[in-house]
């Protein structure tokens, strides 16, 4: 928010008289906007599909066109306030920050045990750490962290894939990998998730 200038600054009566005025007004373009919607929802289609929160979207793109700015500024604002979530997601995770720091100095690109990525990132077993730190302390917890956070990585272009079986087929394999400029270090899934 913007600061208030001491000209700019009202008391709370000041601001209810306001409000009073605009109550109306505001209960109005709110009710247009709830009958707008509930009119156009069922006739929209979306192309490439719905993003998360996928009702709320649905019916707020159908109203949007009485919102300030539209639909291409509800449009925007959606996507920029998920972004943001997906950015906060990746940098409140317990491994988040290491894990993308680490798969910049690799290549952007990991293939191993997940004991193994929890070795690389510093969480290893005898890494010195306070009780209430929250980075994972076995390759099942990291296996578990990763999978949570999964959706806020390929949401930001990382491929991330669990459960695969080594060369050897006893050991399963964490691929973790990145769409470059020369070409996709992807590999395909197959049903269930596994290459």
């Amino acid at each position: 928010l913007l600061p208030i200038s001491k000209a700019q600054r009202l008391t709370d009566a000041e601001v209810d008289a306001r409000f009073a005025r605009l109550h109306p007004k505001l209960l109005g373009a709110l009710l247009d906007a709830v009958a707008l919607g509930l009119k156009r929802l069922g006739t929209l289609k979306h192309a490439g599909g719905l993003p998360r929160m996928a009702d709320f979207y649905a019916f707020a793109f159908a109203a949007s066109p009485l919102f300030p700015g539209g639909t291409a500024l509800f449009k925007l604002a959606f996507e920029e306030s998920s972004r943001q979530a997906i950015e906060h997601a990746l940098e409140v995770s317990a491994i988040g920050p290491a894990l993308l720091a680490y798969l910049g100095r690799s290549g952007n690109y990991f293939r191993g045990s997940a004991g193994e990525l929890l070795l690389f990132l510093g969480f290893g077993p005898s890494t010195p750490r306070s009780a209430q730190d929250p980075s994972p302390r076995t390759p099942n917890q990291l296996a578990n962290e990763l999978r949570r956070l999964t959706p806020a990585l390929e949401a930001t272009g990382w491929r991330v894939q669990t459960g695969l079986k080594d060369a050897t087929g006893n050991h399963r394999q964490v691929v973790i990998s990145r769409a470059t400029a020369g070409g996709a270090r992807l590999i395909p899934r197959r049903e269930g998730g596994a290459a």
